[in-house]
Parts: structure tokens; C-alpha cells; sequence
């Protein structure tokens, strides 16, 4: 009979851990019904018009959260590679359509009131996987319409300009702010950047000036408004001020020639550093790096020849935004506007160039460029601030951590440590916990209990008990934790098992 209640617990057992185990990718009969019943749910029971929907889940949610005033107007929208658009309102309708007659007839259905079918008054939040593979499709929305493309949870404008004759689709991040729409990764990852909060309390500005300090001092701004003061420091020894400045946001200013940062104006040449030294140091202690290049390498804090300090010009005002891209579109409007082009800079950064561009008149498609260049109010202001012998930012490159590396250094509680080995050890000290009476009696084999008479007194008592116990939650836990686990869920399994048959053998005692 023992046997028999042996082979049952292990039989048991085994059944557990395959069923606790087994992939959900698998796909079996249990998942197919979720999975199924989860689609119907997600539809809402909504009928639609046509087929084949796209995934329009971002602007979907998006237009759902609009105010009562925007939300009659807006409509979600995806489009295939096919050129068929697929619209949803905001009370979960949908249409798909291939032409202008069926846009029409759509209009009427999913905007059922007269007034709320005014072409001028529509706005299109579209998907941004679908905008960038297929932005010619953009012409077959009704002239007048607002177009918005969705990244992230937000809506941004959607502009086009003429580079060279081509018109090339922007999204406007900023009023001084566009971006190119020709990669998802690229656009999400730059959005993600341009709406992380600014926080002027983890921001070190320093000067390059030769003979300064060679280190830095730890500091915490706290506060905005007041003119923030630029540490001096040695550009010879940058990189050994950079190491206590390990994971805030270090900005410099100088002029930017390919992989050389000049700091002065000196000689022939100038004097200068090199950009990719200094790169390396601030990837290697997670340093945000914010190169503010002038056409005149002028350092700030340093007064002139009538005594006058140097300041950079607008960067007070910059210092009080709320996320960077706030910061880069006041930066931007001395500039005409910024536009952003990014690249990668392996698995953990992400580089980011802010530079004047070609601006449009208007939000809207149809309008036209002034040209390149920058507008004559930009140039009079950099005229003024030369005369007055401030820095004029002509651009902004920027070497930041990207959303991966950020999200996954705020998810440690110690900041030395990867936040991978933190949570493991804490889910296998969770099994351990749950594994405690078999982790526990193979320790007390292990390490077993102190005896009062080994000890002299009872201070030397309790203090090698504390040890023992500490060693066996911080240290033996995690380590036998998983099997101490399935050893016990495998126990309790068996006794769960079990207790039909010993109801019954007491049953038949009786």
C-alpha cells in the first residue's frame, strides 16, 4: 500500500510540474478558447463594415480618452499594404474602405450626425506602423482634414515638407520640433526621448577651460527658475571629472567639427578634445551627454574683455522645461526649429541631433516652405548675442540612454546591481519561502542548531544564531529554493490525492 501511495504522489507530481511548465505558445485547446473568448470581448460586439482590419489598438485607446468636444470628430485609422483604410470611432465602430465613394459612405455611418461629418472638423489619429510603410496613402483623405499620427499613447501633427523636390512626411513633436517619419523604432525611440521628464536637479553644466578643476564635485540641484551656474573644469581631464557624475546629465557646450570638440579659440586649429573619448566614459557610467554646439567655441561663465559673463543664449529658459523635448523646442525657436535625426550607439544608448531645418507655413499638408536656412529673426538674434558675447546654440547632439537601459536601471533597488539578477533572487527566495519546511529541514543538516552549552554566554548564544538564521534567508533560501519548492508542492499534491482513500479506510474502521 505504500508503494502504491508513493507511485500516486509521483505520478501526480509529474503531471503538475508538466502542466505548470508547459509553454502558453504552444497553443492548446484551453489556450485557443481564452484566446478566442478575448477577441470576441476585445470587439466589444460591435458590427462592422469590411474586413481584414488593421492593427489600430494605439489610436483606438487614443481617440477613446479624447474630451467629449474631440472625440465626436476623431477617428482611428490604420492602413495596409494593400492601400485599404480601416477606421474606428470612439464608440468601437469600424469601417474598411478602398475608395473615396466607400471614405464617404463610411463618414456617414461612423459620424452619424450631419454636423459631425463637416470634413474640415475630422481629424485622423493614425497608426504609426501604417503611416510610415504606406505615407503615400496620405492623399486619400479628404482635403482639409486633421491628420495626427499616434507613438506611444500621443498624437502628434503630421507635416509634410520639400527636400529637394521630394516631399518627405514629418511629425511635428513641438512647435519647433519635427521629426522624419521613415522608421518605427527610430520615431518610437525618439518620441520616448523627447517625453522624458527634464529634471534641472540631475543636470551638471560644465565649462572647458584649461587649468580649471580636474574633478567635479557630487551636487543635487533642486528647484527651477534660477540661472544655473557652469562647473569649471579641465577639458584634459574631462573624463576623470565624468566619473562622479555617474548617471546624470552632464551638458557642454564648444563647436563641433566631425569627432573633435573645440573649447577655444586658439592659434590655428583652435584647441580641442575628442568627442568619442568622451562618449565612451559617459556610456560606460550612464551619462547623459548634451553637446550644445556653437559656431563660436565660447565657453560659458567666462567674462570677456569689459567683464562681462558669458551666458548661453535662452538656456535659462531651456533649464525650466519639463521634458527634454520642451528643452530642445526652446533651444529650437532662436533656430527656426529644430529637426531630429537619430541612430543607434549600441545596445544601451541612443544618439540624437537636434539642427535647424526647413519649416512650413502651417500644420496642414498643403503648406509650403520658406525655405531653408535660418528666418532674418534668428539671425538678428544671433547678431545681438554675438555683440553681447553670448553662446548661440546652432544645434543640439545629444548621447542619452535609451528607454531599454533607462526602464531596466529603474526597475533596481540597488543601482550596482542588474535588475535580471535582483528579481531572480527574489523569485527564487519567494520559492524558498514557499519550500520552507523542506529548505529547513535540509539546512538543520546542513548548519545544525546551536547548543547553550557550547557558548559561554548568552550574547555569543544569540549572536551565532542570528548568523545562522541569515545565512539561511539571505544565502541557502535562494539556492535550494526551486527544488525545495517542487518537492513540497509534490508533498502537498500527494496529500491532496490521498485524503479520498484514508476518508475511506477510516470510514471502513469504523
Amino acid at each position: 500500500m505504500k508503494r502504491i501511495r508513493l507511485k500516486a504522489g509521483f505520478v501526480v507530481s509529474l503531471v503538475l510540474c508538466l502542466f505548470l511548465n508547459a509553454p502558453t505558445a504552444h497553443g492548446g485547446w484551453f489556450t485557443k478558447i481564452v484566446t478566442g473568448v478575448s477577441d470576441v470581448t476585445r470587439s466589444g460586439g460591435k458590427k462592422g463594415v469590411g474586413a481584414g482590419f488593421a492593427d489600430i489598438s494605439d489610436a483606438a485607446r487614443l481617440v477613446k480618452k479624447l474630451p467629449m468636444g474631440e472625440r465626436v470628430f476623431a477617428l482611428a485609422a490604420s492602413v495596409s499594404h494593400e492601400g485599404h483604410w480601416h477606421l474606428m470611432n470612439a464608440s468601437g465602430e469600424r469601417a474598411t474602405v478602398s475608395g473615396t465613394d466607400e471614405l464617404e459612405r463610411a463618414l456617414e455611418w461612423l459620424m452619424k450626425e450631419r454636423h459631425q461629418r463637416e470634413t474640415g472638423r475630422i481629424v485622423f489619429y493614425i497608426s504609426d506602423v501604417s503611416l510610415i510603410n504606406n505615407p503615400q496613402f496620405l492623399d486619400f483623405l479628404p482635403t482639409g482634414a486633421g491628420r495626427q499620427i499616434v507613438v506611444g499613447g500621443r498624437a502628434y501633427a503630421i507635416v509634410h515638407k520639400d527636400k529637394g523636390g521630394q516631399k518627405q512626411v514629418f511629425a511635428r513633436l513641438r512647435e519647433n520640433l519635427d521629426v522624419l517619419l521613415d522608421d518605427v523604432g527610430m520615431l518610437r525611440e525618439t518620441c520616448w526621448q523627447v517625453e522624458r521628464p527634464f529634471t534641472p536637479g540631475n543636470v551638471r553644466f560644465l565649462s572647458l577651460m584649461e587649468g580649471a578643476a580636474k574633478s567635479v564635485r557630487p551636487r543635487q540641484e533642486s528647484g527651477t527658475g534660477a540661472p544655473m551656474k557652469p562647473d569649471f573644469v579641465d577639458p584634459y581631464y574631462l573624463e576623470q571629472a565624468l566619473q562622479s557624475l555617474e548617471g546624470q546629465n552632464v551638458f557642454v557646450t564648444g563647436t563641433v567639427n566631425g569627432d573633435l570638440l573645440y573649447f577655444k579659440e586658439a592659434g590655428d586649429g583652435g584647441s580641442s578634445i575628442l568627442v568619442s573619448d568622451i562618449k565612451r566614459v559617459a556610456k560606460d557610467l550612464d551619462i547623459n551627454l548634451v553637446v550644445l554646439n556653437s559656431d563660436v567655441p565660447r565657453q560659458p561663465g567666462v567674462r570677456d574683455w569689459l567683464w562681462r559673463t558669458t551666458e548661453v543664449s535662452g538656456l535659462t529658459q531651456a533649464f525650466q522645461a519639463k521634458t527634454m523635448g520642451d528643452f530642445l523646442n526652446v533651444l529650437g525657436g532662436a533656430r527656426d526649429g529644430f529637426e531630429l535625426a537619430s541612430e543607434k550607439s549600441g545596445s544601451t544608448h541612443f544618439s540624437l541631433t537636434a539642427r535647424p531645418g526647413e519649416r512650413p507655413r502651417g500644420l496642414l499638408e498643403s503648406g509650403k516652405n520658406t525655405g531653408g536656412g535660418d528666418s532674418i529673426g534668428s539671425v538678428i538674434t544671433e547678431v545681438m548675442a554675438s555683440i553681447k558675447g553670448d553662446v548661440v546654440v546652432s544645434s543640439v547632439e545629444l548621447f542619452l540612454r535609451n528607454s531599454s537601459r533607462q526602464n531596466e536601471l529603474d526597475r533596481r533597488f540597488f543601482s550596482a546591481v542588474p535588475s535580471s539578477l535582483q528579481y531572480g533572487y527574489l523569485g527564487l527566495l519567494a520559492l524558498g519561502v514557499l519550500g520552507l519546511p523542506v529548505a529547513n529541514r535540509w539546512w538543520q543538516r546542513i548548519w545544525p542548531p546551536e547548543k547553550r552549552e557550547e557558548y559561554r554566554t548568552p550574547a555569543a548564544l544569540w549572536s551565532a544564531m542570528a548568523v545562522r538564521r541569515v545565512l539561511f534567508v539571505a544565502l541557502f533560501l535562494p539556492i535550494a529554493g526551486l527544488p525545495a519548492f517542487w518537492l513540497q508542492l509534490g508533498y502537498l499534491a500527494r496529500r491532496t490525492v490521498l485524503l479520498p482513500y484514508k476518508w475511506f479506510a477510516r470510514r471502513s474502521v469504523e
